[in-house]
C-alpha cells in the first residue's frame, strides 16, 4: 500500500480584521497589520515565541483574482460588479489558500528548506517523518516540488544514492509533461552535484543542460543557480569562471540565500587557488549575507573558510534588511527608471562594478529584481528630480 499523509485538522482559533477605512495612504502595510496580529495574540493568550511559522494567503476578488483558478476573470472583468464590497470574500479566499498550502504539504516543503539552510537537519527529518513528506507526490503542482525537497534532505543526510534515485524519478515524472520550470523544480542541478563523484561526465552533461534550460527561462536567479551547480561539477579554470558568472547573475536577483552560497563557494575556490585577498572579500560578503538570511550552517562554513585561509572575520556590519542605504537608494531609483548600469555609474561618479553590488543589495532587501523596482519605489521615482527624468513621469 502506498504511504499516505496523516490527516490534518486545521482549527481556526481566533479571528481579527483591520478597521474599515476609505483610504490608507498614510499607513504602511506593517502599520495596518500589527494591530490585527496583536488582537489575535490577545484573544488566544499566545506570544510570538509560541508561533512556529506563518502561512499567508492573498486575494483580490474585485480584480477577478479570488484564487488562482479564477484568473480567467481578468479577461472579462470581475463579477459581481466592483461597485460592491467583497472584503469578506477576499478574506475567505485568502484563508482557503493558506489552508490548501498546509494540506498539500507546501508549507512543510518551505519549512524543511529553511531548516536545512540553518543546518538543522535532524529537525527537518523529524518534520518529514511526521507528515510522510516526500513519500506521496501530490496530484496538483505544489511549490516547492516535494520529491525534490525530500532529495535535498537526503543529500544533507549524506544519502546520495537514495537522493540520486529520487531525483531521476522526478525527471521521469516531469519530462514527459514538458514541465521544465527551473525555479519550481531544480532537479537537474541537484542531480548533477549528487553524481559528480561517481559519474563526472554525466554530471557535467546534466549541469550544462540545466544551464541551457535556465537561460531560456531567463531569470537571473534560475541562471545563477544552474551556473553554481555547473561550477561545482567542473574543474580548474572552467569552474572558477562558471562560479564567477553565477555570482554575477545572483547579484541581479532577490535570491539572497543562493547568492550567499555562491559567494562562499567562490571564495573557497579562490582561496584554494592561492588568491587569499580576493577570497577574503567574497567570503566576508558571503558570511554577512548568510547571517542576514539566518543561514547558520552556511555562516559557520564561511567562518571556517576564512580561518583556513589564515584570516579572521571582521565585525559583521549590522544592516536593517528592510531599508536601503543612501547609495542603494540612489542607484535603485535610477535603475527603476530604466537607466543602464554604465549611465548610473557615470552619473554618480562610481565604478560600474559598485553599481552592480549596490543593486544586488537593493534586490535582496526589496525582494525583487530589476524589473520590479519601479513598482516598489513609486514614491521615490515619481518627481524625484533625477537628471534626465522629467518630474511627474
Amino acid at each position: 500500500m502506498a504511504p499516505t499523509s496523516p490527516a490534518r485538522d486545521v482549527a481556526i482559533v481566533a479571528f481579527a480584521q483591520s478597521d474599515h477605512r476609505r483610504r490608507t495612504d498614510e499607513l504602511s502595510e506593517v502599520e495596518l497589520l500589527m494591530p490585527v496580529l496583536h488582537e489575535v495574540l490577545d484573544a488566544t493568550g499566545l506570544k510570538t515565541s509560541d508561533i512556529g511559522f506563518t502561512c499567508s494567503g492573498s486575494s483580490d476578488y474585485l480584480a477577478g483574482r479570488a484564487f488562482s483558478f479564477t484568473m480567467a476573470l481578468d479577461g472579462v472583468g470581475a463579477w459581481p460588479p466592483i461597485s460592491e464590497s467583497h472584503v469578506e470574500m477576499d478574506g475567505a479566499w485568502a484563508l482557503y489558500e493558506a489552508w490548501v498550502k498546509i494540506l498539500t504539504g507546501e508549507a512543510d516543503g518551505i519549512l524543511i528548506e529553511i531548516l536545512l539552510a540553518r543546518g538543522r537537519i535532524q529537525e527537518a527529518q523529524e518534520l518529514s517523518d511526521t507528515y510522510n513528506y516526500g513519500q506521496v507526490v501530490p496530484g496538483a503542482v505544489v511549490y516547492p516540488d516535494s520529491e525534490t525537497v525530500y532529495s535535498e534532505l537526503l543529500i544533507a543526510r549524506g544519502l546520495r544514492t537514495d537522493a540520486e534515485e529520487r531525483l531521476r524519478a522526478v525527471g521521469r515524472r516531469l519530462e514527459p509533461r514538458g514541465m521544465r520550470n527551473p525555479m519550481w523544480c531544480p532537479w537537474r542541478p541537484l542531480l548533477a552535484q549528487t553524481i559528480a563523484h561517481t559519474d563526472p561526465g554525466e554530471a557535467a552533461d546534466i549541469a550544462q543542460e540545466a544551464v541551457e534550460i535556465a537561460r531560456r527561462f531567463g531569470t537571473p536567479g534560475a541562471i545563477g543557480r544552474a551556473l553554481h551547480a555547473a561550477a561545482k561539477v567542473a574543474s580548474g579554470a572552467d569552474s572558477l569562471a562558471l562560479m564567477a558568472e553565477a555570482v554575477r547573475q545572483l547579484e541581479r536577483s532577490p535570491a539572497a540565500y543562493e547568492l550567499a552560497q555562491a559567494l562562499v563557494d567562490h571564495g573557497a575556490m579562490l582561496s584554494r587557488a592561492g588568491l587569499p585577498q580576493d577570497a577574503a572579500d567574497l567570503l566576508m560578503r558571503g558570511l554577512e549575507s548568510a547571517a542576514l538570511c539566518g543561514a547558520d550552517a552556511l555562516a559557520a562554513r564561511a567562518r571556517e573558510e576564512l580561518a583556513a585561509s589564515g584570516l579572521r572575520p571582521l565585525q559583521l556590519r549590522t544592516v536593517d534588511s528592510d531599508s536601503l542605504t543612501s547609495q542603494e537608494k540612489a542607484v535603485a531609483e535610477r535603475a527603476a527608471q530604466g537607466w543602464e548600469n554604465k549611465r548610473i555609474a557615470e552619473e554618480l561618479s562610481i565604478k560600474e562594478r559598485t553599481v552592480e553590488l549596490l543593486l544586488s543589495g537593493a534586490f535582496r532587501k526589496l525582494g525583487t529584481d530589476r524589473s520590479g523596482l519601479a513598482g516598489l519605489l513609486p514614491h521615490q521615482t515619481r518627481g524625484s528630480g533625477i537628471r534626465g527624468v522629467p518630474p511627474g513621469r
